[in-house]
């Protein structure tokens, strides 16, 4: 059992000897108290007998090699020099440790944050995102209104490039006050100079049939615009422009056809099945889309609009267009 950890001591450190005979004595030696842990070394001495005897010499751990030319065994150790060469071992006793193996124990202190400084925190905090949530805020808004006016120049230019192609291909064009069945279903619907409405037909003839004075022009291709109100009790409402294309659509006829043009338009139950051309608009030429302008050309005049009900983005659109006739 190890022995407890004697006093300090304020001299320095000496070695101490302890005279062992075994064969002129039979007293046991004990390592005398130290404060400096002791390394053990032996050298011969002889006995009052003649015996030879053993001297056990404690040293400091910090002083130096023992001058005793022999080993623990008592013999001579051999080499170069006479200095005693210290075993490892022997600093891994049971009376003590080597210093690198010796536990440290270190003591942090640590605690956590009070009441007060969090209320404090909480506070600059808040601070902090009530002076930051205006410039989110408004730079949200710029950008969705910025993104909605791309979308607003996105839909002009793509319409305005259909139509200014289709046109220029059309040799007429007809305009109706809506795409209601009631409204495009006789020859009286047709919109005059001056008039308005939000269907539109380019008219595509095919080369002229028969002889003078009886010469027919088959109808080839109908392309028409018409927009649709969302609300079916205000037909002049806000609304998308959707677009049908006989050469790209089929809805029942058979071209080229003589027929009148009003029986070669689409049902009206088809609304809402065709390509939409402008998400949402709102007619300016007397609430409606198109204007019949001298009947040569085609007004389109009305407010493209995108966004939603709480922000929304429009602008004016103003457009003429002319078939070649």
């Amino acid at each position: 059992m190890p022995l407890a950890t004697p006093p300090i001591s304020r001299f320095p450190p000496r070695p101490i000897r302890i005279r062992m005979i075994p064969s002129c004595s039979t007293s046991k030696t004990r390592r005398p108290w130290s404060s400096t842990p002791m390394v053990p070394g032996h050298r011969p001495v002889s006995c009052a007998s003649g015996s030879p005897s053993r001297e056990l010499t404690w040293l400091p751990r910090d002083a130096g090699p023992s001058n005793s030319p022999c080993n623990s065994n008592g013999r001579a150790m051999t080499g170069t020099s006479g200095t005693r060469k210290t075993h490892p071992s022997a600093l891994s006793g049971p009376m003590f440790l080597p210093t690198d193996m010796n536990p440290r124990i270190s003591k942090t202190s640590s605690r956590g944050y009070t009441l007060v400084e969090i209320l404090v925190t909480m506070t600059v905090l808040g601070f902090l995102f009530a002076g930051l949530m205006p410039f989110f805020l408004q730079s949200t808004t710029s950008f969705f209104i910025t993104e909605q006016k791309l979308r607003v120049n996105n839909d002009i230019r793509k319409f305005t490039s259909e139509m200014a192609d289709h046109a220029r291909e059309a040799n007429h064009f007809i305009v109706y006050p809506s795409f209601a069945a009631t409204d495009r279903d006789a020859e009286t619907d047709r919109q005059r100079d001056g008039e308005s409405g939000d269907l539109m037909v380019l008219i595509f003839y095919d080369n002229p049939t028969g002889t003078p004075p009886l010469i027919t022009r088959p109808i080839r291709r109908i392309v028409g615009y018409y927009r649709a109100s969302s609300n079916i009790a205000d037909p002049s409402g806000e609304g998308p422009v959707r677009k049908f294309d006989s050469d790209l659509d089929s809805w029942g006829i058979t071209l080229p056809s003589t027929s009148d043009i009003e029986t070669l338009l689409p049902s009206s139950a088809s609304v809402a099945s065709f390509r939409q051309v402008i998400e949402l608009s709102k007619g300016l030429a007397n609430q409606r889309l198109f204007y019949n302008f001298h009947n040569r050309s085609i007004m389109v005049k009305g407010e493209i609009l995108h966004g939603d009900a709480i922000k929304r983005v429009s602008n004016t659109y103003n457009f003429t267009v002319s078939p070649r006739g």
